[in-house]
């Protein structure tokens, strides 16, 4: 918890999960591995949501958008 920040929880498959979000994940964590100095988690999804909506992309120190390069 951070003070002065309410967090809308829900719950979904038995866990909580932040609401108001694009897409929500309940996974089950089948394998871990230490890579570097981060750990690499495979899950199996047990459960997902997901809303329309343009991400937050995140990438390389900053911030980016998706396209929509199909051809036709």
């Amino acid at each position: 918890p951070v003070e002065g920040i309410e967090i809308p929880w829900e719950e979904l498959g038995g866990v909580p999960v932040i609401g108001g979000t694009l897409a929500q994940f309940s996974v089950r964590i089948m394998d871990a591995h230490e890579v570097g100095d981060h750990t690499l988690f495979i899950a199996e999804v047990v459960e997902m949501n997901y809303d329309e909506g343009k991400p937050l992309l995140y990438y390389y120190s900053g911030y980016g958008q998706f396209h929509d390069y199909s051809h036709g």
